[in-house]
This record gives structure tokens, C-alpha cells and sequence, in this order.
């Protein structure tokens, strides 16, 4: 907006010899023109919460990673302690009928 004013200074400057300088005021249109407002800054609140987006997306593949390591590991250690179960009660029974030795 600044700019817009410093290109009618000097348009009103170029037709100096005119009568209508004297008619427009200057200073009336600097109070006038408005700075600032959130427009400008639209494209980087938009930028910013897509970049929020991405990192929970991140985050969250991340956490469903470490999650899902961490019950295979647990399905892992109960099958582990399901056949140690399983061998132990086949041993204190002898033989079964599916084993080379009977």
C-alpha cells in the first residue's frame, strides 16, 4: 500500500502546474491508507498447518512402528514360553504316539 502512495505522489508530482494538487490532500490520503490486516498472511498460517499435518503424520507412523515392534516382540516371547510349556508337559508324560521312539 505504501507503494501505491509514493506512485500517486508521484503522478500528482508529474502534473504539478494542474490546479487539482492543490484540491487533494495528502496527507488526509497517508491517515487513510491502511496497513498491515491478515491477508498478506494467509499463505503462511496455510504453510504452517500443513506442515503441522506432516509432522503428526510423521509422528504417528513413528509411533505406530515402535507399537507394532513392540507386540511382536511380546507375541514372540509368549510363543517362546508357550513351547517351552508344551515340551515340558510332553516330557513328563513320556512318550507320545507321535514320537521315533515307541
Amino acid at each position: 500500500m505504501v507503494e501505491g502512495l509514493k506512485y500517486l505522489k508521484k503522478i500528482i508530482d508529474r502534473y504539478n502546474h494542474c490546479k487539482v494538487r492543490d484540491v487533494i490532500d495528502l496527507e488526509r490520503i497517508d491517515k487513510s491508507a491502511k496497513e498491515g490486516g491478515f491477508l498478506p498472511f494467509l499463505p503462511l498460517i496455510f504453510a504452517g498447518l500443513a506442515a503441522v499435518g506432516a509432522a503428526t503424520g510423521w509422528i504417528s507412523a513413528a509411533v505406530k512402528a515402535a507399537n507394532a515392534n513392540k507386540a511382536a516382540e511380546a507375541e514372540k516371547s509368549e510363543k517362546r514360553r508357550h513351547n517351552m510349556e508344551m515340551e515340558k508337559n510332553s516330557s513328563r508324560f513320556g512318550s507320545s504316539r507321535y514320537s521315533r521312539d515307541s
